[in-house]
C-alpha cells in the first residue's frame, strides 16, 4: 500500500470466514483499525484505507479482523499492512558540516582533509544520498562518495594558485540532485631560505 493513498483504496486484504451451520451468516469488523487508518466492509471483508498513511511516520501497521457468525461465535486474525514509500521530496541543498576553515597547506599529502564535509539529505525515508565532484579543480581534490569528506588528490602549490574552486554534487537514490561550489585556500608554507648574497653591480669592486 503506497503512502498517501486515497481514502477507500483497497489494501490487498479480503477477510474470509465461514460457518458450516446452515442459515448462519458471517460479518466482519476491525477490533484494531490502527488508530482509524483502515476500515473493513462488514459483508465482503474487503479492507480499505480510512486515514492518512505516511511511510516516514510508520512503514507498517497491524490490524485485527474479527469474523462473527450469526450464531454468536467469533474468530480473529491479525494482518500486517506495509506502507510503501513514494518519492515526495528531492535531495536538500549541500551544506558543510565541518566547522574548520576550507583551507590546506601547499604540498599537503594525498588524502589530507581540506575542511569540507559535504552533507545533504532526502526526507523520503528509503532514499540515500551519495556525493561526487562535478569540478575537482583539475584532479586536485577528491570526495568520499559516502561520507562527503573532501581530500587532497594532487600537488598543491601556493605560488601557482592561492585558491581553487570545486563543485560538490549530492545525488539522492530517487535521482534528484543539488550542487554547491566551495573555495579552498592553499596556504603558503616556508619552502625556501634566503639565497647567498651576490653582487648585482657589474663594475669592478674598486674606488
Amino acid at each position: 500500500m503506497a503512502e498517501n493513498a486515497a481514502i477507500g483504496t483497497v489494501v490487498g486484504i479480503t477477510a474470509s470466514a465461514a460457518d458450516g451451520d446452515a442459515g448462519d451468516n458471517v460479518s466482519y469488523s476491525l477490533t484494531d483499525d490502527a488508530g482509524g487508518l483502515f476500515a473493513i466492509d462488514e459483508t465482503t471483508g474487503v479492507v480499505t484505507v480510512a486515514g492518512a498513511l505516511d511511510h516516514e511516520t510508520a512503514a507498517s501497521h497491524q490490524i485485527e479482523v474479527q469474523a462473527r457468525s450469526t450464531d454468536g461465535s467469533i474468530s480473529t486474525q491479525t494482518f500486517t499492512i506495509q506502507v510503501k514509500d513514494v518519492d515526495e521530496f528531492d535531495v536538500t541543498a549541500v551544506a558543510d558540516s565541518d566547522g574548520a576553515s576550507d583551507a590546506v597547506n601547499e604540498n599537503a599529502a594525498i588524502g589530507t582533509v581540506v575542511g569540507i564535509t559535504a552533507t545533504a539529505s532526502d526526507p523520503d525515508g528509503s532514499d540515500t544520498v551519495s556525493y561526487s565532484l562535478t569540478d575537482d579543480a583539475g584532479g586536485l581534490f577528491a570526495i568520499d562518495g559516502t561520507t562527503g569528506v573532501v581530500t587532497v588528490a594532487g600537488a598543491l602549490d601556493h605560488e601557482t594558485a592561492a585558491s581553487h574552486q570545486i563543485e560538490v554534487q549530492a545525488q539522492s537514490s530517487d535521482g534528484s540532485t543539488s550542487s554547491r561550489v566551495f573555495s579552498i585556500q592553499v596556504k603558503d608554507v616556508d619552502e625556501f631560505d634566503v639565497t647567498a648574497v651576490a653582487d648585482s653591480d657589474g663594475a669592478s669592486d674598486a674606488v
